[in-house]
């Protein structure tokens, strides 16, 4: 790229990295992407992680529970619907409800053009993806929805740049790569692969990115990426209003160029273009979005055309992939949340629990359900955490073995409670069997009561609820929650209540599950 191609890009990219919602969206979207699937306690990390956002938190329990996921019952914690379906998917639905909130909040039409094409691309890559036995149609559905990310980053932060590049289309009969790089510097591929890249996104989405030259015949022997392609070109020719030959003449081309070809019959294809349309439509309706207000959505609806429709001047002919995760496993999005008492939470997470145990639950799975309803029954604002211990097999201490709120990672490298003679809050509780809630860990007759090690590390004033756990007169574990002193006073006896009566439910899920 010339030196003054190069210095317009960098702008471009600088006046999109500079606006106000690229900086927070830039570091969750990052932080997602780099998350560690381990398991255990990667799992609770990134439970941890969506529970900071209370609105995402509500939205991905309404998606789970949508008739898409029917089959498991109601789900009413995080930690259990990363239990039943997994942890990409669920990572996936974040990234998806977290960009898609984003783009939200820009509600013109070139943008809302964008996300529906876009949306109906990657369900039909999904479909196409499964009829030809490619391994993961997961990641087709992903890959089709980044196909054009450069161009979605451009009509949420630039919109102007569209208008520019669409006059320069129509004036100089050029095609957008040409006047994307006259206006900016780049093509919208490129600013896209940069920022994706910026964002940590997986090399295979970033891969597909790539617009289709015929110089670069290498890639069409990536099957995944021929149908990526292949979904774009199909919501492109729909949105222009093409008829059926034009649409599957394209297609055995694209098909063609594929080593072994790409064996989907039209009627396949007829049947899932019919089958993504009324999904998109199904998440319009959702999500309360005018269907009337997309050219795309008609036309898909009403596809085959019978002849084509012309698009009016101000519309831009392409609209491309609205990034995300696996929105393969959404069958429709969610209704606006209503807020969440401290007590339905409670109830409700009892409930996940009783699914979980008659449904062949581990006890990992059980506490990590009954720790995240503590966590957010509690509805504490600012600095909290719950924490749950448990005893070591081969010492005698406890360490963190699962937790929710704030600074648990620097939490575990120092908390652990040795169990020995002390009559400290922790080996009081313990050996007494006894619950203790502190309103002031700083207040004078509390004071003597924490160990030093303890008192070290805690810099402002909390209250403390410690809950034990023990069975058979064996200390196995407790529950640790803290949370900011003035915070106290908004509980209420009713949330303590429902602590002790969760507790009492791990004591008795322990017992059954050993049979004592």
């Amino acid at each position: 790229m010339e030196p003054t191609g190069q210095k317009l890009k960098e702008s471009v990219l600088n006046r999109i990295r500079q606006n106000s919602e690229f900086p927070v969206m830039s570091e969750t979207v990052n932080i997602i992407n780099s998350f560690d699937t381990q398991p255990e306690s990667s799992l609770s990390d990134f439970a941890n992680l969506v529970l900071k956002d209370y609105a995402l938190t509500t939205k991905i329990l309404r998606l789970v529970n949508t008739v898409y996921f029917s089959q498991f019952g109601e789900v009413t914690t995080i930690s259990r619907a990363i239990i039943l379906l997994g942890f990409e998917n669920i990572r996936n639905i974040a990234m998806t409800l977290m960009l898609f909130d984003h783009l939200n909040k820009n509600s013109s039409n070139d943008l809302l053009e964008t996300i529906m094409q876009s949306f109906f691309s990657g369900m039909l890559a999904k479909k196409i993806a499964s009829d030809i036995r490619i391994p993961d149609a997961e990641e087709a559905f992903i890959c089709s929805l980044f196909h054009k990310f450069g161009r979605v980053m451009a009509a949420f932060y630039l919109p102007e740049k569209l208008s520019e590049i669409a006059k320069m289309e129509d004036k100089w009969k050029s095609n957008e790569d040409v006047a994307s790089v006259s206006v900016m510097g780049a093509t919208f591929e490129d600013i896209g692969m940069t920022i994706a890249g910026e964002w940590n996104f997986p090399k295979q989405v970033i891969h597909s990115m790539r617009t289709m030259r015929n110089s670069e015949k290498g890639i069409m022997s990536d099957p995944l990426y021929v149908v990526t392609v292949m979904a774009n070109e199909i919501s492109r020719l729909v949105y222009l209003g093409r008829d059926e030959k034009e649409i599957y003449s394209k297609i055995a081309e694209l098909a063609a160029r594929v080593k072994g070809g790409l064996p989907i019959s039209n009627e396949k294809l007829k049947e899932y273009m019919s089958g993504s349309a009324q999904n998109l439509s199904d998440f319009m309706s959702s999500i309360d979005i005018d269907a009337s207000r997309s050219v795309f959505v008609k036309r898909a609806a009403a596809w085959p055309a019978k002849e084509a429709a012309p698009v009016k001047n101000d519309a831009v002919e392409e609209h491309p992939a609205f990034a995300s995760g696996a929105i393969s496993t959404i069958d429709s999005m969610i209704i606006p949340e209503d807020a969440e008492t401290p007590e339905n939470i409670f109830t409700k997470g009892i409930q996940d629990m009783n699914s979980a145990i008659l449904g062949g639950f581990s006890l990992n799975d059980m506490f990590k359900i009954l720790l995240e309803t503590m966590y957010r029954g509690m509805q504490l604002s600012g600095h909290s955490r719950t924490l749950f211990f448990i005893k070591d097999a081969t010492s005698a201490s406890m360490s963190i073995r699962y937790g929710f709120g704030s600074l648990v990672d620097e939490a575990r490298q120092w908390f652990r409670i040795q169990l020995s003679n002390s009559d400290d809050i922790f080996n009081s509780s313990m050996t007494k069997q006894t619950d203790f809630v502190v309103k002031d860990i700083t207040a004078n007759d509390i004071r003597s009561m924490m160990p030093s090690w303890y008192s070290d590390h805690i810099e402002t004033p909390i209250f403390v609820i410690i809950l034990p756990i023990v069975v058979n007169k064996k200390p196995l574990g407790l529950f640790y929650l803290e949370g900011e002193r003035d915070s106290f006073s908004k509980l209420t006896a009713s949330q303590l209540n429902y602590l002790k009566i969760m507790r009492d439910q791990a004591v008795l899920a322990i017992k059954q599950k050993h049979g004592l």
